[in-house]
C-alpha cells in the first residue's frame, strides 16, 4: 500500500521520503522508514492516535497522537 492510501484534505501533500506505509486498520496507521526521515511523517486529520512509525535502521519506535499532531519517540 502507498501513501495515497491516506485520505487528504484538499491542498495537503505528502512526501514521505523513506517511509512506507505498511498497514491500515481503521484511522491507525503503521509505516516503516529511516530514522533520518522521521521529520517527513504526515501530521494530517486522517492519522489517528495511536499510529506508529518503525524506524527500521535504528529499532526506534514513534507514536502519533493526534490532538497535538505530534509523534512521539517511544
Amino acid at each position: 500500500m502507498t501513501s495515497t492510501a491516506i485520505p487528504l484534505a484538499q491542498g495537503e501533500t505528502l512526501d514521505l521520503k523513506s517511509f512506507v506505509l505498511v498497514e491500515v486498520n481503521d484511522d491507525r496507521y503503521d509505516f516503516q522508514g529511516l530514522k533520518a526521515d522521521v521529520s517527513s511523517l504526515p501530521k494530517v486529520n486522517a492519522i489517528g492516535t495511536g499510529s506508529t512509525a518503525y524506524c527500521i535502521d535504528t529499532s526506534e519506535l514513534y507514536i502519533y497522537e493526534k490532538s497535538t499532531r505530534t509523534w512521539y519517540a517511544q
